[in-house]
């Protein structure tokens, strides 16, 4: 399991809400526990989409159920708002992530076939 730390801009956010690009501000600080995070917030120069979200798991304390951990984030000289997650994720392999593409449910060619059959169409007009 990781922690990752994600962000994107409020207009990435409002205008791409199924796919939204990750994007940390230009100036940024992230310290986790008082501790600075040093990780590629920019991506490759010029290169929009290819940032990645930083780990920030080994900045974590786990030693008791209870512990608190706290991530400071500031940043500066921009007028876009950003929205900052953290997420838990879970890193699998390419073999157990074709394992689960086989296993699930597949909805057949003839099914889909079938079914769109039923849906109405469109009627046009000349004017």
């Amino acid at each position: 399991m990781r922690i990752m730390l994600y962000s994107t801009s409020d207009y990435t956010f409002a205008h791409h809400v199924q796919a939204m690009e990750i994007s940390f501000p230009l100036q940024l600080e992230v310290k986790v526990n008082g501790e600075e995070v040093k990780a590629n917030f920019k991506g490759l120069k010029n290169k929009v989409g290819s940032t990645r979200p930083a780990d920030i798991t080994s900045f974590l304390r786990r030693q008791h159920p209870n512990t608190t951990n706290t991530i400071h984030i500031t940043y500066a000289y921009t007028h876009k708002k950003f929205t900052m997650t953290v997420n838990l994720v879970k890193k699998r392999s390419a073999e157990e992530l074709t394992e689960q593409i086989k296993n699930r449910h597949v909805i057949s060619k003839s099914t889909v076939m079938q079914e769109s059959k039923y849906i109405p169409q469109a009627e046009y007009h000349d004017c």
